[in-house]
């Protein structure tokens, strides 16, 4: 077997050896660990998503802000002007209730929302209010009406009730109106409602008191002296009572009366 001496071989044959082994163990290396590279291409994907997100989120904001308007003040304008000069600037009108109003004329603006000089949102909606004009027929008098009636007069002169509050007073002898808002005679008025304030009677009341066992004589006095009326009495049979006492009552204790109401009691016999 021939054997060769590396020491007689040409000058750098040895070290292109040495260097084309390396090579390939590097070739070797890569081949063997495909997951790294996706595991690095992933990595690569990634970034390049959150940078592509971020810059969308910018631009939509960019893209809000450069759609905001300033919503124009229109107090006197005409309904139909206004909404056009809404339309203009891309902004919707809604009509969200009238009002009398003697400075402003039938058919205008007499308040908005947002208000004039606002920075809002293109398509965003705008609320106004409309004049009906100046309220011509007087607010009637209410005052010492029932609410029945207070009601018919209103309708009859283009008004209606409004908020309805109630007090309750010990010296009224019936249910009658004792204020009222607007108040009567009032013309330059920026509502139809009017709200008014009834007067109740006070209805004095007791607690119906426990007559179980007491003598028909006595309770009779108790009920007569409270509620100013003669007990509705029955007798019957009750073995181990004491005659003449109450077994029974109507309503039972505890019950809310008012004077006058009826009172039924039972009593042995």
């Amino acid at each position: 077997m021939l054997q060769y001496d590396k020491l007689s071989l040409p000058r750098g044959t040895y070290g292109l050896n040495r260097s084309h082994y390396k090579h390939k163990k590097e070739r070797f290396r890569r081949k063997k660990n495909p997951f790294l590279n996706t595991i690095k291409l992933g990595l690569l994907l990634g970034i390049l998503l959150v940078v592509f997100l971020f810059s969308a989120i910018v631009s939509m904001r960019i893209a809000v802000r450069v759609r905001e308007v300033v919503v124009p003040p229109l107090f006197k304008i005409d309904r139909e002007q206004a909404r056009r000069r809404l339309q203009d600037i891309e902004l919707r009108m809604t009509t969200v209730g009238e009002v009398y109003h003697a400075d402003v004329p039938t058919g205008a603006v007499v308040s908005q929302l947002p208000t004039g000089g606002e920075r809002i949102k293109a398509n965003s909606q705008v609320q106004v209010i409309v004049s009906l004009g100046a309220q011509r027929r007087p607010v009637p008098d209410l005052i010492g009406s029932t609410q029945r009636v207070a009601q018919l007069v209103l309708q009859q002169a283009g008004y209606e009730i409004g908020d309805i509050s109630e007090i309750f007073l010990p010296n009224l002898d019936s249910d009658q109106i004792i204020q009222q808002i607007p108040s009567p005679g009032s013309q330059e008025v920026m509502t139809t409602r009017v709200n008014i304030l009834v007067g109740r009677k006070l209805v004095q009341t007791y607690i119906m008191p426990d007559l179980s066992g007491l003598n028909l004589n006595r309770a009779r006095a108790l009920i007569r002296t409270n509620f100013f009326v003669a007990p509705q009495i029955q007798y019957s049979k009750y073995f181990g009572m004491t005659r003449g006492d109450v077994v029974r009552q109507y309503p039972e204790p505890g019950y809310m009366l008012k004077k006058g109401d009826t009172i039924h009691l039972e009593v042995a016999r």
